[in-house]
């Protein structure tokens, strides 16, 4: 008997588990709603009915307890209707299984935090029309940019309100508005941190806020910090596109906008058709928009290098055609010029060379003059008609002479000659 009294009022939670949540925080007079889900393992053993008892911390308390129901979930509105009450709380759902007889066995239990305002609650979204690419929290210098207060009230508590009004302040030097509408389009110019601040009032019919105080209207007070960058507008590429079969491709890619900047490279056989939405898996970074592109193309032909920029409000997509070619081989000139040249200037030594020998053995005069003191000077005077013989032929004047004179002639150059005859000093020139 006592084993099963114990095992009756011995919470059952193995094979249960409970959820408990909140769409808090909530302003004060504004509803908030706290959702229990119950999760069961298999259907062996599973109650046909549950019910779910409510429970919280503030003074005064929120209790409910609901009537047996076969849903696993449930949910619990409450309402703080004195602003004094604002600050945080602690709410607890107990799930049971109804017994008839037996007190109720406990399925399992959980428990939220959640939070009561004085102040409106919500926050202020950033958006840019017309800007795809763009990381939470930038915002790009080309585009106008719009800011708008997004409220925390998802049961439209702020539908009654009369009116509500947005004043706004851009980096604390410009104040903007009254506005009616939650929306401020702005051009922000200013690179880096820049914030926005906006102050909503609600404006609230008495007899709507009964229950609330005497205050009509709510107010409050969101900011934001973003930071505004430059898009990449300009993409150049540096390097030779056409190589000879062999070279390496070095092209080296540069760009502008605000960094640091994002970059792959692919390079594509053929011509590549760029559609812009290319994107880089898994992206090199790089402080510097210098982006250097080092490939060896091992085949000739026409190849297609992609190259994919981007930064945090933009991003660029840029392609480069390159051809690989092979030149025909054509010997230099050089390699005529020069033997030509030396066999010129060769064949010209060899000719003025010849010319100055030639010119240097035959161009002399040979004089001789035979003086013959043991002859009578008589004998020795050739008379006129030698003298004529031997002028008009040497050789004659050998004949003429005798034995002297072919002894003399003997010492005469061979070759054409021109003789003087000074008497009998003879004088022979050579051709």
């Amino acid at each position: 008997m006592w084993f099963s009294v114990v095992l009756v009022f011995l919470p059952i939670i193995g094979g249960a588990r409970v959820y408990l949540d909140n769409d808090g925080p909530a302003v004060v007079g504004a509803p908030i709603m706290f959702t229990a889900r119950v999760e069961l393992d298999g259907d062996e053993g599973r109650p046909s009915e549950l019910i779910y008892e409510w429970a919280d911390n503030a003074s005064p308390q929120h209790y409910n307890k609901s009537e047996p129901t076969s849903s696993l979930q449930a949910t619990m509105l409450v309402v703080f209707n004195v602003n004094d009450l604002f600050g945080y709380y602690t709410m607890t759902v107990t799930v049971k299984e109804p017994r008839t007889i037996l007190p109720d066995s406990v399925i399992g239990e959980q428990s939220t935090l959640y939070s009561i305002t004085v102040n409106l609650n919500g926050h202020i979204e950033l958006s840019q029309p017309g800007v795809s690419q763009r990381e939470p929290g930038h915002v790009s210098t080309a585009n106008e940019t719009r800011l708008t207060v997004r409220f925390r009230d998802p049961h439209h508590f702020l539908d009654s309100a009369s009116k509500i009004e947005y004043f706004w302040s851009v980096n604390d030097r410009r104040n903007l508005g009254p506005f009616v509408h939650p929306d401020l389009s702005y051009n922000f110019t200013k690179l880096g941190s820049n914030f926005a601040r906006c102050i909503a009032v609600a404006h609230f019919d008495k007899n709507v806020t009964a229950g609330t105080g005497s205050d009509s209207s709510k107010w409050g007070l969101f900011s934001l910090s973003f930071l505004v960058d430059a898009p990449i507008t300009v993409v150049n590429v540096s390097g030779n596109n056409w190589l000879k079969h062999g070279e390496l491709l070095n092209l080296t890619v540069h760009c502008n906008g605000t960094g640091p900047w994002n970059y792959c490279v692919n390079v594509y056989s053929g011509r590549y058709n760029v559609t812009g939405n290319e994107t880089c898996p898994y992206p090199s970074v790089t402080a510097e928009c210098s982006v250097g592109i080092v490939r060896y193309l091992r085949d000739n032909g026409t190849y297609t290098a992609v190259s994919v920029l981007s930064n945090a409000v933009s991003r660029r997509v840029t392609p480069v055609a390159i051809t690989v070619y092979t030149a025909a081989r054509q010997s230099q000139l050089s390699y005529y010029i020069i033997p030509l040249s030396c066999a010129l200037a060769a064949l010209v030594f060899i000719l003025f060379g010849s010319i100055k020998l030639i010119r240097s053995r035959r161009d002399y005069n040979l004089e001789i003059a035979d003086f013959d003191f043991s002859q009578p000077e008589a004998l020795n005077h050739p008379s006129f008609g030698r003298r004529l013989l031997a002028s008009l032929w040497p050789g004659g004047a050998r004949h003429a002479t005798g034995a002297a004179g072919a002894e003399s002639d003997a010492i005469l150059p061979r070759g054409r000659t021109h003789r003087r005859s000074y008497g009998l000093v003879e004088d022979y020139e050579e051709d």
